[in-house]
């Protein structure tokens, strides 16, 4: 009798249909995760951007504004410029965009910013000062994706203790009577 060694060619071409079914398979699921994870990304990404701004104001002395255009979905950091010399003092600053606008991504969107005393914006550009104190520029976005029905999240910045926080659902700012 003849031993065989090795596998047939119909047994290899099975196990290589199975291999590319299993894969087909997880890189279908893994679409859900990755949109995930840019969401989450974009949470992070806005987060430290208003900590950073926040913290070039007191570093500086000098009052920082962050911008959102939430028409088009954009986020960006004003810097104030420095007066020439000579300019008389109490001088109205200038500014000028820090590096380049932040887009959000297709599959997220700004719903709302909310600030302390309850007034909300959903629409137009806003902007949100940084003083050198670090006293204002509390504010809340909240941010939802448009890929699928879920949740949105909410991202408080307490400009007090320079904090950001991510709760799921619509927070609001409690208002102390």
């Amino acid at each position: 009798m003849r031993s065989r060694r090795g596998f047939s060619l119909v047994e290899l071409m099975m196990v290589i249909a199975i291999l590319g079914l299993m894969a087909a398979y997880v890189s279908l699921n893994m679409d859900g995760v990755t949109a995930k994870r840019r969401f989450q990304s974009q949470v992070r990404q806005l987060g430290a951007t208003v900590e950073w701004a926040r913290g070039g104001a007191i570093g500086r002395g000098k009052p920082y504004k962050m911008i959102y255009d939430l028409d088009n979905q954009e986020y960006w950091i004003m810097i104030p410029i420095e007066p020439e010399e000579g300019a008389p003092p109490g001088q109205e600053l200038e500014y000028e965009i820090l590096g380049e606008k932040f887009e959000v991504l297709s599959s997220v969107k700004i719903r709302s910013l909310q600030f302390p005393g309850g007034e909300q914006e959903t629409n137009g550009e806003v902007e949100i000062y940084f003083t050198p104190k670090g006293t204002e520029g509390s504010h809340i976005v909240i941010l939802e994706r448009t890929d699928i029905d879920a949740e949105p999240v909410s991202i408080r910045f307490n400009a007090i203790i320079g904090s950001a926080s991510v709760a799921r659902g619509e927070q609001e700012f409690k208002v102390l009577e």
